[in-house]
């Protein structure tokens, strides 16, 4: 049996499945455990598996995300990978995949990932394959603007939501689970006010900065095969502190008392 270090553990607040949700992360790609990413006080892959653990064995209490779903969900994974229509690779991995009757919804969760300095990374070659269909060509346009240079996005990482939106196109088109279904990627985004290691501020310019780039990418890509949303976890939260079921209510108290930031819009208010 695997030692599990009790920093993991305290990595999650109360009423979640640990043991299944460390069982999760250990295998999934992304090395988050190992390399000790999972319980920086920066992660952003445990926010998102403290809001959506909870509802790991029981998809059919998740409240209904804004402006997303309107139909109880059916399946909640954590760490979903989404295999693209060829071996070999690296093949997109969402935070969460929501499955409803009619959705596959995916979840691409950030913390503070977009203030940091990244350097320019270029796009697997086949991304480029003519593959995706014709409805895709939005994502597609979206991907060449980053391709030799950020296309002027200093904040938002295009290339990894266009990946993530080629993997749930090829899911509702491969998968007989979700064939026809609509697919629907979320950038669910925090708006943290400062740094946790060096207590430097994230200041209002840059979260302004931020939310353009969203919208430009909102606006470029509408209208293609997978939708786009993009959602603060603050309104998300606040959505769901409404829930009926005094169990969620609790969950979602226990995320705002861990994460302070999910209770508020920070820095941009």
């Amino acid at each position: 049996m695997v030692k599990i270090p009790e920093n993991l553990r305290n990595s999650f607040v109360p009423g979640l499945p640990v043991d299944d949700l460390i069982s999760i992360y250990l295998s999934a790609p992304g090395d988050e455990v190992s390399s000790g990413k999972f319980t920086s006080p920066e992660s952003s892959a445990a926010l998102a598996a403290n809001v959506f653990g909870f509802f790991l064995h029981k998809p059919y209490l998740l409240p209904l995300i804004p402006d997303v779903s309107s139909q109880e969900p059916v399946a909640v994974k954590l760490e979903a990978l989404l295999p693209f229509p060829w071996n070999g690779g690296r093949h997109p991995c969402l935070d969460a995949l929501i499955s409803t009757k009619d959705s596959l919804i995916g979840i691409e969760s950030k913390r503070f990932e977009p203030f940091r300095l990244k350097q320019h990374k270029v796009p697997a070659s086949s991304y480029r394959r003519d593959i995706w269909g014709s409805n895709m060509y939005r994502y597609r346009k979206a991907l060449e603007e980053v391709w030799n240079d950020d296309g002027g996005y200093r904040y938002l990482d295009v290339a990894q939501l266009v990946k993530h939106a080629f993997g749930l196109r090829t899911a509702v088109h491969q998968d007989l689970l979700q064939h026809g279904k609509q697919p629907i990627l979320v950038y669910l985004f925090s708006e943290p006010r400062h740094w946790p290691s060096t207590g430097r501020q994230i200041n209002a310019a840059e979260h302004l900065a931020h939310q353009n780039e969203i919208d430009r990418f909102c606006e470029l890509v509408a209208g293609d095969e997978v939708k786009f949303v993009a959602l603060s976890y603050s309104n998300l939260i606040r959505a769901w502190g409404q829930h009926s079921d005094q169990s969620v209510r609790d969950h979602i108290a226990a995320i705002v008392e861990r994460y302070p930031e999910t209770a508020s819009q920070c820095a941009r208010t």
